[in-house]
Protein backbone atom coordinates (compact mmCIF):
# COMPACT_ATOMS: atom_id res chain seq x y z
CA UNK A 1 0.00 0.00 0.00
CA UNK A 2 3.40 2.54 0.67
CA UNK A 3 4.18 1.93 -2.47
CA UNK A 4 1.33 2.45 -4.47
CA UNK A 5 0.67 5.85 -2.31
CA UNK A 6 4.41 6.57 -3.11
CA UNK A 7 3.67 6.41 -6.97
CA UNK A 8 0.49 8.61 -6.91
CA UNK A 9 2.25 10.88 -4.75
CA UNK A 10 5.37 10.84 -7.46
CA UNK A 11 3.14 10.76 -10.33
CA UNK A 12 1.72 14.52 -9.01
CA UNK A 13 5.11 16.06 -8.18
CA UNK A 14 6.44 14.83 -11.30
CA UNK A 15 3.71 16.86 -13.36
CA UNK A 16 4.39 19.88 -10.52
CA UNK A 17 7.33 19.93 -11.85
CA UNK A 18 6.99 19.18 -15.87
CA UNK A 19 3.53 20.34 -16.77
CA UNK A 20 4.21 19.34 -20.36
CA UNK A 21 3.80 15.60 -19.53
CA UNK A 22 0.71 15.43 -18.26
CA UNK A 23 -0.05 13.23 -21.03
CA UNK A 24 2.63 11.17 -20.10
CA UNK A 25 2.17 10.84 -16.70
CA UNK A 26 -1.38 10.20 -17.08
CA UNK A 27 -1.08 7.29 -19.44
CA UNK A 28 0.71 5.52 -15.95
CA UNK A 29 -1.02 6.81 -13.70
CA UNK A 30 -4.75 8.28 -14.43
CA UNK A 31 -4.47 11.91 -13.31
CA UNK A 32 -7.46 11.30 -10.83
CA UNK A 33 -5.37 9.35 -8.94
CA UNK A 34 -2.60 11.76 -8.10
CA UNK A 35 -2.18 12.76 -4.69
CA UNK A 36 -0.28 16.52 -4.06
CA UNK A 37 2.32 15.43 -0.90
CA UNK A 38 0.65 18.26 1.51
CA UNK A 39 -2.87 15.99 1.95
CA UNK A 40 -1.07 13.19 3.13
CA UNK A 41 -0.21 11.99 6.26
CA UNK A 42 1.99 8.73 6.56
CA UNK A 43 2.99 7.06 10.32
CA UNK A 44 4.65 4.30 11.76
CA UNK A 45 4.22 3.25 15.01
CA UNK A 46 7.13 1.65 16.29
CA UNK A 47 7.42 -0.86 18.85
CA UNK A 48 8.07 1.67 21.80
CA UNK A 49 4.94 2.86 21.06
CA UNK A 50 5.26 6.24 19.88
CA UNK A 51 3.89 7.46 16.52
CA UNK A 52 5.91 8.85 13.57
CA UNK A 53 5.48 10.32 10.41
CA UNK A 54 7.52 8.60 7.33
CA UNK A 55 7.04 11.21 4.96
CA UNK A 56 10.66 12.57 3.62
CA UNK A 57 9.91 16.38 3.20
CA UNK A 58 13.46 16.43 0.64
CA UNK A 59 12.10 14.24 -2.21
CA UNK A 60 8.46 14.95 -1.21
CA UNK A 61 7.60 11.17 -0.98
CA UNK A 62 7.23 8.77 1.60
CA UNK A 63 10.36 7.85 3.01
CA UNK A 64 11.81 4.46 1.45
CA UNK A 65 13.12 2.99 4.60
CA UNK A 66 10.41 2.81 5.78
CA UNK A 67 8.56 1.39 2.60
CA UNK A 68 11.59 -1.43 2.59
CA UNK A 69 11.41 -2.28 5.81
CA UNK A 70 7.59 -3.10 5.74
CA UNK A 71 8.21 -4.75 2.60
CA UNK A 72 11.00 -6.99 4.36
CA UNK A 73 8.42 -8.05 7.18
CA UNK A 74 5.85 -8.88 4.94
CA UNK A 75 8.06 -10.90 2.65
CA UNK A 76 9.33 -12.97 6.01
CA UNK A 77 5.71 -13.42 7.24
CA UNK A 78 4.25 -14.37 3.55
CA UNK A 79 7.34 -16.83 3.41
CA UNK A 80 6.53 -18.26 6.64
CA UNK A 81 3.49 -18.42 5.87
CA UNK A 82 4.11 -20.76 2.55
CA UNK A 83 6.03 -22.78 4.69
CA UNK A 84 3.72 -24.06 6.77
CA UNK A 85 1.27 -24.34 4.37
CA UNK A 86 3.32 -26.49 2.00
CA UNK A 87 5.05 -28.67 4.69
CA UNK A 88 4.64 -32.57 4.23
Amino acid sequence: MLSALDTLILAKNTFNEREVLKKEINDIVFYLRWLDYEDISVYEVRNDGKVYSIKNEEFRSIDTNAIDGVSDIISEEFDKLTELRYAQ
